[in-house]
């Protein structure tokens, strides 16, 4: 895998949901039960990461020169997050779930030849504490590094398991999702001229995934609980093709924007 991105969303493959309730379990009954659920995210995690190697996502909001024509660029995008957007964030929850959305806001960006990447690494720095925020520093890529970007999605998905990150990997890759669904229903005649049946397959497999990701993790991690009903009303949100996406968005756009806003303004886990 090279760049990281996961822009949105994910499958028609579900594994099976595991009853993780504790209460009145006995101690090896809940201990097994929390290992179905991490071999479960683990599983979930492994699509994840073959789904982000594959040329459908890669070249989603991808190459600026055939993206977008002279004309278009000059319409510069008012819709992606701004520092005010997120200078208010108090959690990690918060902030992990703004991250996913500023990776693919900074593709966007680039499509654009709009670079605002030194106002969104303020939120780097508040996260500079935590475990996985060390680590990352090491992983930064040679070429336009920033505090953004790790080399590859596996990266990620190890930093985040090794230092006891699953909840917020998938409210990150969640996030992720629902960001790609706002940008493309904010202008779905401009992006839906570059997505085509195999993207949109790719971009509802991945959010579907996420969504499974935290629905596992929901009764272990209050903050994959908050985010799992933030995103409820997108949970049937599937396309199999590009004309179902459109269709699908239109319908959906408010909804999106909703889970979006809710995703950044819930401050579940107060650091």
């Amino acid at each position: 895998m090279k760049h990281f991105f996961v822009a949105a969303a994910t499958v028609l493959m579900l594994l099976s949901s595991c009853n993780t309730k504790k209460t009145d379990k006995p101690v090896i009954e809940v201990e097994k039960l929390e290992e179905e659920v991490a071999c479960q995210v683990d599983s979930l995690a492994g699509l994840l990461c073959e789904i982000t190697e594959k040329k459908e996502i890669k070249k989603l909001f991808h190459n600026p020169d055939h993206f977008l024509t002279d004309a278009e660029k000059l319409v510069k995008p008012d819709y992606l997050l701004s520092a005010d957007d997120i200078k208010d964030l108090v959690s990690l929850s918060q902030k992990y779930r703004a991250w996913g959305m500023m990776i693919v806001d900074s593709r966007v960006r680039n499509l654009y030849d709009v670079n605002e990447l030194g106002d969104m690494n303020r939120i780097f720095e508040t996260m500079k504490n935590d475990l996985f925020i060390k680590n990352i520093q090491e992983l930064k890529q040679e070429d336009n590094a920033t505090a953004l970007s790790v080399k590859t999605f596996q990266d990620f998905y190890d930093l985040m398991k090794e230092n006891n990150r699953m909840d917020y990997f998938y409210e990150a890759t969640t996030s992720m999702g629902i960001e790609v669904l706002y940008v493309v229903s904010n202008n779905p005649n401009l992006y839906m001229k570059h997505i085509d049946d195999e993207t949109a397959a790719a971009i509802s497999r991945h959010f579907e995934l996420s969504v499974e990701g935290l629905k596992a993790l929901r009764s272990q991690s209050s903050s994959a609980a908050a985010m799992f009903k933030i995103i409820d009303p997108l949970i049937g949100l599937k396309a199999s093709n590009a004309e179902e996406m459109k269709k699908a968005l239109v319908q959906a756009k408010i909804n999106i924007a909703l889970a979006r806003q809710q995703a950044l303004e819930s401050p579940t886990d107060i650091e």
